[in-house]
């Protein structure tokens, strides 16, 4: 996974939270045309019982699969 620039201390934030999380639920949805544009919404919830004192974390990520031609998808084999 690329995160992006951290401008604001998020990408450590996340970081500590995933150490040791304990995922309770995981969904995905596809937000755009999956060979064209392969994008999607990944919602995870959980906790990690050292972080903030074990308070639920749900983590909303938007993914990006970046280029699936044919081309693409020969470099990825």
């Amino acid at each position: 996974m690329v995160l992006n620039p951290d401008h604001n201390g998020k990408v450590a934030l996340v970081t500590r939270a995933l150490a040791d999380y304990d995922y309770q639920a995981l969904t995905m949805q596809p937000t755009g045309p999956i060979l064209i544009d392969p994008r999607a919404r990944l919602l995870l919830r959980g906790v990690n019982p050292e972080f903030y004192g074990g308070y639920p974390v749900d983590l909303d990520l938007e993914l990006d699969a970046g280029d699936l031609s044919a081309t693409g998808i020969r470099e990825r084999h």
